[in-house]
This record gives C-alpha cells, sequence and structure tokens, in this order.
C-alpha cells in the first residue's frame, strides 16, 4: 500500500477520535443546554420534547460538521504549516485555539515546529476554520431543521402519548 492511502486511512480514524473527545468535553454543556430546554417556558411535555430534539439535532450537526473541517485541517494545514509530534487530530477544536504549547510539545526526543507561518497566522487560520464550523452547522441546523422536526415530531408526540397515558378508569 502507498504512503498517502495509509495517512487517509489514519486521518478519517482520527476524526472518528475527534467525534469522541469533543463529545466528551462538550458533554457538560449539552447538560445544561437540556436542563435549559426543559426549563424554558412553556412548561408542557410536547415542547420540552421539541426543544430536547431540536438541541440533540444541532449537537449531532455540529460534531459531523466539526469532524469534517477537523479532517480538511489534517490534510491541508497539518504537516503543511505546522507539524506536532504528538497529533491526535485534536488541533482543530472549536472550544480553544492552536497553541504554541501543543505545537512544541516533545514525544520521543522530537519537537514540533512551524514551516511556512508564524503562530498568530496559524490561529487565524484556525479562527477561519472555526467560523466555518459554527457557520456550516448554523446553516445546516436552519435548512433542516424543519424537515428533521416534522418527523419527530410526531415520533415524539406518539412517544409521549404512550408515556405520560393515564389508566382507565373502572
Amino acid at each position: 500500500m502507498s504512503q498517502y492511502f495509509i495517512d487517509c486511512i489514519f486521518l478519517v480514524a482520527d476524526s472518528g477520535f475527534y467525534i469522541v473527545v469533543v463529545t466528551i468535553l462538550a458533554l457538560p454543556v449539552i447538560c445544561v443546554a437540556g436542563i435549559i430546554a426543559i426549563l424554558l417556558p412553556p412548561r408542557t411535555t410536547a415542547n420540552r420534547l421539541r426543544r430536547l430534539a431540536k438541541s440533540g439535532f444541532f449537537v449531532l450537526l455540529f460534531l459531523i460538521v466539526g469532524a469534517s473541517f477537523n479532517l480538511i485541517w489534517s490534510f491541508a494545514i497539518w504537516g503543511n504549516l505546522y507539524y506536532s509530534t504528538d497529533y491526535c487530530g485534536l488541533d482543530c477544536l472549536p472550544f480553544w485555539p492552536i497553541s504554541q504549547g501543543l505545537i512544541d510539545a516533545s514525544y520521543r526526543n522530537q519537537r514540533g515546529h512551524l514551516y511556512k507561518v508564524s503562530l498568530p497566522q496559524l490561529q487565524f487560520i484556525w479562527f477561519l476554520f472555526q467560523l466555518g464550523i459554527w457557520g456550516t452547522a448554523v446553516l445546516l441546523y436552519r435548512s433542516l431543521n424543519v424537515r428533521f422536526l416534522s418527523g419527530m415530531e410526531s415520533i415524539l408526540l406518539s412517544a409521549k402519548s404512550r408515556l405520560f397515558r393515564s389508566p382507565p378508569f373502572r
């Protein structure tokens, strides 16, 4: 097998690792958003379930878009503009910028380094990637939300009727 093919498999596996790590890091935010969605008025069960479905749908889209942009970052930026020895697909996280400490982390007596850019330039490129991640996730959410909710609403309401069915009177 060619080295390029092996690198492609490695980078696709990194996208899966990215989804796992970002989910773990975002879990507290997801929980707080779910609690807020439940507590906001009007407090009917159908509205709560709808809000939970909407927030879950956005998080799912955000993870998919973030993993896709992370894959682009891995192919286009890492190894071309900088090199870090401990690369595991997490240089393009949407919550904090890439830092010199991440680039300089040593592994087996090797250190990372910048190639053609300075750190502020690399951080600006990171910022543009984050604008792309957040913007694409929001645009996809807004365009797919109506179709998603029309199908999910019937599923949620039927689940609600089964869960909160009052016992028959005899």
